[in-house]
């Protein structure tokens, strides 16, 4: 089991837009990267239910291990040409970790590495999901992924 954790803080802008308070809660995960010449050191990533495929700063992918497959525009919640962020299409290595040195098995993914550092690190479901159970109850503050031998059932 891989512990999660909640960071949660306001939005000030919004707040004062809205009147009211204004708080944003992210589940996150420590991550780590294969590179040439072993891993990377330990970043915090959002763990990103609804994206596709990772997005990766410049600042991290820079010094990875990568297979580059393709250039690439990286569009958000605007779609227009001028908004895009150039970056490139490129398989990485990871591992899922926490503060009790649990840790994934290492994790091939197909990212979006961004030619800027005005991005967030976000990890996605398409190659976490089959690979693990996802829990969170942020009410709580319990949060976790489940390897699938830890929880099925043969």
């Amino acid at each position: 089991m891989i512990r999660l954790f909640f960071e949660s803080f306001t939005d000030k802008e919004i707040e004062e837009r809205v009147g009211e308070d204004y708080e944003i809660i992210r589940l996150t995960s420590h991550i780590r990267f294969r590179t040439p010449t072993g891993w990377s050191k330990i970043y915090d990533a959002i763990v990103d239910t609804g994206a596709h495929t990772p997005v990766i700063p410049f600042n991290i992918w820079n010094d990875l291990d990568i297979d580059v497959m393709a250039n690439y525009e990286l569009k958000g919640l605007n779609p227009r040409r001028e908004c895009a962020i150039p970056s490139i299409i490129g398989k990485v290595v990871c591992i899922l970790l926490d503060d009790q040195g649990n840790q994934s098995e290492e994790i091939e993914t197909t990212s979006f590495l961004a030619y800027t550092d005005k991005v967030p690190l976000i990890v996605e479901f398409k190659n976490v999901l089959p690979k693990f159970k996802v829990c969170f109850n942020y009410a709580n503050g319990d949060a976790y992924l489940m390897e699938e031998n830890e929880w099925k059932i043969d």
